[in-house]
């Protein structure tokens, strides 16, 4: 069958580090951001204004990423306003990230270039190292439902990490880290043009840790204890427990070649190696080194731009993309008595778009759009007796279910569909300080039929540096294959009376499922006392509906021929919910006479709501939020050659998954916290640049929110982090 081929290109890198200046980094790049004349691409899918873009979005430039030490993607969301992440936290997802209330990295699309580089097939792919930022010179974030420009999983936001072109890299930058924890890193970029048609640009990192000292950090809760079985009895007493084990990898590579002056090729791969014990409790998992959780995603694009007037410009994108668990990523846990089990999934996509847009003159431009998706997916299996041999079809693998003596034979269905989707975008200004947006798109999915998102917006600015913006939008989430069609259980190896081997538990598949659907609405305020210093307040209320949420089968499902299930658990769309909350931001620049720059930056947020499902007539608060949030930093730089940023987090009460014992219609709530990180930088010589970053710098222990059962209530934090990395670029 289909399988992603693995490319070990990045070894024997240069220990050096990521994310330093470009060389067309100025002073007059440090406060751009401050200016209304930003442009952005994301929201509207072309350049315009920061200020006049019908959305409310963050923009981060190449200097924040260099000061702020902007590593990863991750790096970067933990600093947003509204955003919660609660780190190694669950298996699938490494990192658990909530974006506005929404839980899940399926509820944002990650882009780079424009350009779809998470999951094809809609589930939600774990955020990490994975994701590295040496490449980006700027990121732009939309907050808000864009399903009218983007489609499915545009729920909560857009994030799209835009790269250097070769021309602006111009040359070689090699970089590299290493800290406790093991941690060592590396990266490269290589760009340039060679002619007015040819232009290439490469890059690729490696990375690699293991937190195994968090077991001495957290004694009481990664101590050696008894591991128990389904049989409620001891498995492997703690006296003859394993050593804790928490070692993970990740790499990267892309490619990009531009071809005259309006074609773009493009390859980019990601790839993530984490125990799949991450989150678990040590009474219900074996930490097993080959208990893994891998996953890598593959793509391939091109895109061609043509301008045929002043008035008309046409954008075409193709593009294949491709997701897999590799086969060899297996649990080992309570769930499935300790038997080694191993888990794939593969999902891609192909899709065609067509845009062009139209300005019809001085106060009307059009946007106009039609795509085509298909996609193929085989769902994440059922818990294998042995790997998946992904160079065979799925009815040619010959594996039994777990405790069936190799009778009952897995069945495993490969997915097949598709989806068309049409679009336009009217934008008008009406004045100077008044201009109004107008959206619509229809999306039809071979599986789940029809969905229509619209989008409005109103901007006015009563003068340069003031902006009002209301805004409304509808977006959905088309059920993944994982959502519709995941399995897992097994069966006991013992028989009924009719000679039926029987299972205490299965989740069974749900091939109905709606998609689900959000409505917004936002105000945003934004305000410019001068160029070098702005705030700006945000608003927003939300209302979903047809959330999926995995329910109890009142009557179990035999979905199995020759088994017998006594219960199922199934995904349904049983629950509906409300977010309302608010963000203040602000950011203040002063230069000084000698070349000393001081940067006050930071964010206050507020999210609530309220979760409610059909299947229980008790309401409860958003999980994995934390209602208040502020996040706050100061940059001392010294012209483009020193700098040092000091970061705080504070971050209230956090809700988890557990019910609270003492009260039935609360769950509990992981402590609040306040962390800081310290970084410093320095121009060493001529191309050479060092850096020192402290995470958790007062080495405070702090916990995320959990759930209940195998997991942590309370997840544990990583204690003091100490990085040091140089980097190099001629």
């Amino acid at each position: 069958m289909k399988c992603l081929t693995r490319i070990n290109c990045l070894t024997g890198f240069l220990l050096l580090v990521t994310n330093t200046a470009t060389a067309s980094d100025t002073l007059e790049e440090d406060i751009k951001y401050l200016r209304a004349e930003s442009f952005i691409t994301t929201a509207s899918r072309y350049q315009e204004k920061i200020t006049d873009t019908p959305a409310s979005v963050v923009l981060i430039t190449a200097k924040q990423i260099k000061q702020r030490r902007y590593q990863n993607l991750l790096d970067v969301l933990k600093d947003l306003p509204s955003v919660d992440v609660q780190e190694k936290r669950q298996q699938l997802e490494y990192n658990l990230i909530t974006f506005r209330g929404h839980l899940h990295s399926n509820k944002f699309l990650i882009l780079q270039d424009g350009v779809r580089i998470d999951s094809p097939t809609g589930e939600a792919l774990a955020i990490a190292e994975n994701f590295p930022l040496y490449a980006a010179k700027q990121i732009e974030i939309l907050y808000g439902p864009a399903a009218a420009v983007y489609g499915t999983e545009a729920f909560s936001g857009v994030i799209n990490i835009i790269t250097q072109d070769p021309e602006e890299l111009n040359g070689v930058k090699v970089a590299g880290k290493v800290g406790n924890y093991d941690y060592y890193s590396g990266n490269f970029q290589a760009g340039k043009r060679f002619n007015e048609n040819f232009a290439i640009e490469v890059g690729g990192h490696y990375q690699t840790a293991d937190y195994e000292s968090m077991a001495n950090q957290y004694p009481d809760s990664y101590g050696k204890v008894d591991a128990i079985n389904l049989s409620k009895k001891v498995y492997r007493p703690a006296s003859q427990r394993e050593d804790f084990s928490a070692s993970q990898e990740s790499n990267s590579v892309f490619v990009k070649l531009k071809l005259g002056q309006n074609l773009t090729l493009g390859y980019q791969r990601g790839y993530l190696d984490a125990p799949s014990t991450t989150g678990e409790r040590p009474s219900r998992t074996i930490y097993d080194p080959a208990s893994r959780w891998i996953t890598e995603t593959n793509r391939v694009y091109g895109k061609y731009n043509f301008k045929f007037n002043d008035d008309l410009n046409a954008n075409t994108l193709v593009y294949y993309s491709a997701y897999e668990i590799d086969p060899h990523s297996k649990f080992k846990n309570y769930n499935v008595d300790y038997i080694d089990s191993y888990i794939y999934a593969f999902g891609d996509k192909l899709a065609f778009e067509q845009q062009f847009q139209y300005k019809f003159n001085e106060i009307h431009k059009l946007t106009v759009g039609g795509l085509y998706e298909k996609f193929s997916s085989i769902p994440k299996t059922t818990d294998l007796a042995q790997p998946y041999d992904p160079d065979k079809a799925p009815n040619q693998q010959n594996l039994y279910h777990i405790g069936t003596n190799n009778t009952i034979p897995i069945e495993i269905n490969e997915l097949n569909y598709n989806n068309f989707a049409g679009y336009l975008q009217l934008q008008s200004a009406w004045a100077k300080q008044f201009s109004t947006t107008l959206g619509m798109r229809y999306d039809h999915g071979s599986r789940y039929g029809g969905t229509f998102n619209p989008r409005v917006g109103l901007v006015y600015q009563p003068q340069d540096n003031t902006t009002f913006k209301l805004l409304y939008g509808e977006a959905f989430r088309a059920p993944s294959p994982m959502d519709t069609s995941e399995i897992y259980g097994i069966f006991s190896g013992t028989k009924n009376p009719a000679g039926q081997y029987t299972s205490s538990f299965f989740r069974a598949p749900n091939l109905n499922l709606k998609p689900e659907k959000s409505r917004t609405l936002e105000f945003e305020f934004s305000h410019f006392f001068n160029k070098d210093f702005n705030i700006s307040l945000s608003g927003y209320y939300t209302r979903l509906k047809n959330t999926i949420l995995a329910v109890t089968d009142k009557t179990a499902v035999q979905f199995i021929s020759g088994g017998d299930i006594k219960g199922t658990e199934s995904n349904q769309n049983l629950g509906s919910s409300y977010i309302f909350g608010f963000e203040l931001s602000s950011n203040y620049l002063y230069k000084f006479d000698n070349g000393v720059n001081l940067n006050l930056w930071g964010n206050y947020s507020f999210t609530d709501g309220k979760d409610s499902r059909k299947d229980k007539p008790i309401k409860s608060n958003l999980l994995y939020v934390a209602p208040h949030k502020a996040k706050l930093g100061v940059t001392v730089s010294y012209l483009d050659d020193y700098f040092a940023t000091l970061k705080m987090r504070t971050i209230s009460q956090t809700t988890t998954a557990a019910d609270n014992p003492s009260d039935s219609t609360q769950k509990l709530r992981a402590p609040g916290y306040t962390v800081l990180d310290l970084h410093l930088g320095a121009k060493v010589y001529q191309g050479l640049s060092a850096n020192l970053d402290f995470y958790n710098l007062l080495n405070k222990q702090y916990y995320g929110a959990g759930s209940s059962g195998a997991a942590f209530v309370y997840t544990p934090q990583s204690l003091l982090s100490v990085m040091f990395s140089l980097q190099y670029q001629y």
